[in-house]
């Protein structure tokens, strides 16, 4: 027991100090910065909507605004990387992963390969086409000449 005191006055000592400490961290004032981007497009543009929603904005609030620009930039090429929602991260591990950062070079599947092979040989067929068309018309007769062709043979 302390000398001096009283164990009533101990008692409201600590009770002082508990409550002047709660009322020291409810004062606080928040320190509000402006962000550039709003959580709520990143959340809209993220279609796996899952996890500690509160946690991301805290985490979105103290990004860069140049990270949150390039986020909004990127998001959309990561996510049509990985059509299937089940591989994709939960919003918090892809921005506490930087997954912003990640190389997003899209790879052509062989299926798209063909079809961009098939597409290159139908424009230079097409190409062809019409060259070959110019030459005809430039070799063809003209109307006049066809005529005075058919009136040669009439007459014979």
């Amino acid at each position: 027991m302390l000398v001096g005191f009283e164990q009533k006055d101990y008692k409201n000592a600590n009770v002082l100090r508990t409550h002047s400490e709660t009322n020291a961290i409810k004062e606080k004032k928040v320190n509000k910065k402006k962000v550039n981007i709003d959580f709520s497009v990143f959340w809209d543009l993220y279609d796996k909507k899952v996890g500690d929603k509160s946690k991301c904005v805290k985490k979105w609030n103290n990004l860069k605004d140049e990270d949150r620009s390039k986020i909004i930039n990127t998001l959309p090429v990561f996510l049509k990387l990985i059509p299937d929602k089940q591989f994709q991260p939960y919003p918090m591990s892809y921005l506490n992963g930087n997954r912003w950062e990640d190389d997003l070079t899209i790879h052509k599947t062989s299926e798209e390969q063909q079809i961009e092979i098939q597409e290159n040989m139908l424009k230079r067929e097409r190409k062809k086409q019409q060259e070959q068309f110019k030459n005809m018309e430039k070799n063809s007769a003209s109307k006049e000449e066809i005529t005075n062709i058919i009136n040669s043979w009439k007459k014979r």
